[in-house]
């Protein structure tokens, strides 16, 4: 997917790569949670 971005769109590469343009954050978010716990 890198090398695609290096030469067209980061949206059309992660179209190719994950068959969407759209972004979801909700696995970072979770995966960040207990940080975010504790930084509270």
């Amino acid at each position: 997917m890198l090398e695609m971005a290096a030469s067209k769109a980061w949206p059309d590469a992660l179209e190719a790569f994950i068959g969407t343009r759209a972004m979801d954050e909700s696995a970072i978010i979770s995966y960040l949670a207990p940080l975010m716990d504790w930084l509270k």
